[in-house]
């Protein structure tokens, strides 16, 4: 952002009045006049109705993190969002904003520091500007990836939205703005954003643009930061194409992978693998499958291997590592592609092709009277089960199957702890061998299980999910998390394996360079001179 225009929007705030003759610094939030939580809770009540006010003090979430609130507001539309913020700012509080509050693993909807007014904007919620002829729509904070998938259906299905593996109620503005990605080949949700709105903390509201066009592109500023709040993103669509063939890639051990590890990379860049390619070990296999085995002692600390001989009992093989991709296009785009593939990672992997009708029958002859109660046909219909529900994330249909079975050991939400780590690994064999090493290290030292998925979210990089679950309702197991959390964070630090994201318990003052630090704080201060919006998330204010 050059000069001119931090100057230009601080002359928007000067003439707004917002700034106040007795301005502390930008690391801190104003105090002076400060009224009291009731007096808060009150003025919100009557501004906006009970209905639309939460007054409970203390954030819920899976991460083992309490948080205080001022209260918590349902917004409805952008005159709400406005009156909102004008009252923060009357009253020297700070807002923190949400779509829906459900990045479990991250935080959910829990601020990075007490005190804060929590908006919730799931009820924005309204979808508009579908362009079937430029494949593109627009989508406020509310919308959920559901919510888009009956919509496009019911406009005839023409086209599909790109969706992650969370719940199907998760909103789609706020995975984007977390940075997140999916399945398709509009999988990188960070690079796909056409326009934003934006209303900044004054109550005024722009849209960034779109390009090709003169002028920067602003809308990167806005993700992963609190320089204002998103009040709508303009995506980009995926014209559904004449076929969709699902893949899986399976090799049998860890140094086949390496082997293939060049072309692979030479495959996405000439985007014969155009989809992203999510690679998952056997426990990851296993826990997106299932719940923990009944058959098994709890005390029982399950190894890759383990989770490798579990699932091949099954009559549908898992390989060391298995990945998830899709080849789009006509017949003969996908019959060329399917050759190469075939050409260049048959010496070192299984590659499985089918599609979901193929995948649908089988599912009906394992439900056949005489076959649905033997064993083999039980597991076979497991199996096909889960294959059938995350090969459909490659057709935009979102799925409710690795949230289900995401409590893995706990009985219930109620118990769940869960922390979520997400380096970006180079794609080479001796980063990610380092990586391998570290990593089950740490796992092994505190005695957990290692779900681990490489996403190839480029041909140069991939973004690694990791887990740590455990029983939030219990002291000491989130002690150990915790411990165990840092440990492993500080070592992909001196690494420089840097995460992709940050969850409301980490912090960011040491993953930025300096200078990159003194231009983020610089458009704070310059956008937001009292620090109101989401105070320090990722680091910034």
């Amino acid at each position: 952002m050059s000069l001119g225009l931090l100057l230009k929007f601080e002359r928007i705030y000067m003439s707004k009045g917002i700034y106040m003759k007795n301005k502390q610094t930008q690391n801190e939030t104003i105090q002076e006049n400060r009224i009291s939580t009731e007096q808060v809770q009150e003025s919100l009540v009557r501004m906006f109705g009970a209905n639309n006010v939460q007054t409970g003090s203390e954030t819920q979430n899976h991460i083992g993190l309490q948080k205080t609130l001022m209260a918590s507001v349902k917004v409805h539309d952008r005159a709400m969002l406005k009156a909102c913020l004008n009252f923060a700012q009357q009253n020297s509080l700070s807002v923190y904003p949400i779509s829906k509050g459900m990045n479990i693993g991250y935080g959910k909807a829990t601020p990075n520091t007490n005190g804060q007014l929590l908006l919730d904007l799931s009820a924005m919620n309204r979808i508009s500007s579908y362009d079937s002829s430029f494949s593109s729509i627009e989508i406020e904070p509310g919308v959920s990836q559901k919510d888009l998938y009956l919509y496009l259906k019911e406009q005839g299905n023409i086209h599909m939205a790109d969706v992650t593996g969370a719940s199907p109620d998760a909103s789609i503005l706020g995975n984007t703005m977390e940075s997140g990605f999916g399945h398709t080949p509009l999988g990188d949700h960070r690079k796909n954003i056409l326009n934003m709105e934006v209303m900044l903390p004054n109550g005024e509201i722009f849209n960034t643009g779109s390009f090709p066009s003169y002028g920067p592109d602003l809308s990167g500023i806005f993700v992963q930061a609190n320089f204002g709040i998103v009040t709508k993103i303009k995506i980009p669509l995926f014209r559904r194409p004449e076929k969709v063939l699902s893949y899986v890639i399976k090799f049998k051990n860890e140094q086949d992978m390496y082997k293939a590890l060049p072309k692979l990379r030479a495959l996405r860049e000439s985007r014969v693998i155009d989809s992203l390619i999510h690679f998952a070990n056997p426990t990851r296999v296993l826990m997106s499958k299932q719940r923990f085995p009944e058959h098994l002692s709890p005390a029982q600390i399950l190894s890759e291997k383990d989770c490798l001989e579990l699932l091949n009992d099954s009559p549908l093989k898992v390989g060391f590592w298995s990945g998830l991709g899709g080849l789009y296009g006509d017949k003969d785009e996908i019959k060329l592609k399917k050759k190469k593939l075939k050409k260049q990672l048959g010496k070192h992997a299984q590659i499985a092709f089918f599609e979901l009708k193929q995948l649908n029958f089988l599912r009906k002859v394992c439900h056949l009277p005489i076959l649905k109660d033997l064993k083999l046909f039980k597991n076979m219909d497991l199996s096909l089960k889960s294959v059938i529900e995350f090969s459909g994330l490659l057709h935009g249909i979102p799925s409710s199957k690795a949230s289900d079975n995401i409590l893995w050991r706990e009985k219930s939400m109620d118990e769940l702890g869960i922390r979520w780590l997400c380096p970006v690994i180079p794609a080479s064999e001796d980063q990610i061998k380092i990586f391998r090493q570290v990593t089950k290290e740490v796992f092994r030292k505190y005695s957990l299980e290692l779900p681990m998925t490489l996403t190839m979210i480029n041909h140069t990089q991939f973004i690694c999910i990791l887990n740590m679950n455990f029983n939030k309702n219990n002291p000491a197991e989130l002690t150990h998390i915790d411990r165990a959390y840092k440990e492993l964070y500080n070592e992909y630090k001196k690494l420089n394996f840097k995460p992709y994201r940050l969850g409301v318990k980490d912090t960011a003052e040491d993953i930025y360079d300096p200078i990159k630090t003194q231009i983020l704080n610089e458009i704070k201060k310059a956008v937001d001179p009292s620090n109101m919006v989401a105070p320090k998330r990722y680091g910034i204010g």
